[in-house]
């Protein structure tokens, strides 16, 4: 297992104090600028992206576009601030944010089972392209309804 991010290392050891049986499997690599090619790489090496937000997955979370975009299966929670597009686009398996056994059952399926995982990574690339990729941004801002929605002369 790897972990991103900030408290990534600190995480770590807290989970090694509790199961010193993982210290060769579990790996923290800390934070990783956007830009850094190696992101992108520690990405694209994910059997599964784990990606628990306590609010829930929204548009707004830079990690999970990451995830789409490399086509990685990924589960994520969903919470007050989760849009509905996330649970109707079955891009992402989601668990209720707060439901650990959930969570994780969810995650336990998907580890045994490379075909949905497989299935799950496509659909997400798929969403990512079809929602989010900056060729549809462009051609919305490009719309002149959209432009004048937003107040933009």
């Amino acid at each position: 297992m790897v972990l991103i991010g900030p408290g990534s290392s600190a995480f770590r050891e807290s989970l090694l104090h509790e199961f010193p049986e993982l210290e060769r499997a579990l790996f923290a690599i800390g934070q990783i600028d956007a830009r850094d090619p190696r992101l992108s790489l520690h990405l694209s090496a994910c059997d599964l992206l784990v990606q628990p937000y306590p609010d829930g997955v929204t548009s707004r979370r830079t990690t999970m576009m990451a995830a789409l975009a490399h086509g990685r299966p990924t589960i994520s929670t969903s919470g007050p601030f989760t849009e509905s597009i996330w649970k109707e686009s079955g891009a992402v398996v989601l668990a209720a944010a707060g439901d650990t056994e959930a969570f994780v059952d969810s995650a336990l399926r998907l580890i045994e089972n490379p075909g949905a995982r497989a299935l799950l990574g496509e659909a997400g690339r798929a969403f990512y392209r079809r929602q989010f990729d900056i060729e549809h941004v462009v051609e919305l801002l490009r719309r002149s309804d959209f432009v004048e929605e937003l107040g933009v002369r």
